[in-house]
């Protein structure tokens, strides 16, 4: 699966919030006592997660305009007929990590 740079933020922002609760819920005391507890906390954590990729995942299989641009460049690709402009690639890969 591909996360895309605006899902990275959602999800960091997530397991932000998620973190946050848990330390204001005094749960670290709870974890010294019972080692088992941050086993179940990631797991729930990574549970939602998962839910939230899942419905992300759903959103962009959706998307009739994705769906037509994916059906071109696939179409593009098998002819062979497919080129990439780099000086775009780039400047979208510089984008991502700025």
């Amino acid at each position: 699966m591909k996360i895309h740079s605006q899902y990275a933020a959602i999800i960091n922002e997530f397991l932000t919030s998620e973190a946050e609760k848990s330390a204001g819920e005094g749960n670290s005391a709870q974890s010294k006592n019972n080692p088992s507890g941050d086993r179940k906390e990631i797991s729930g954590l990574m549970s939602a997660v998962q839910t939230e990729l899942e419905k992300m995942d759903q959103e962009l299989e959706n998307d009739p305009g994705r769906v037509e641009r994916l059906q071109s460049i696939k179409e593009k690709v098998e002819a062979g007929n497919y080129r990439v402009d780099s000086h775009e690639l780039a400047s979208k890969m510089l984008d991502t990590w700025k």
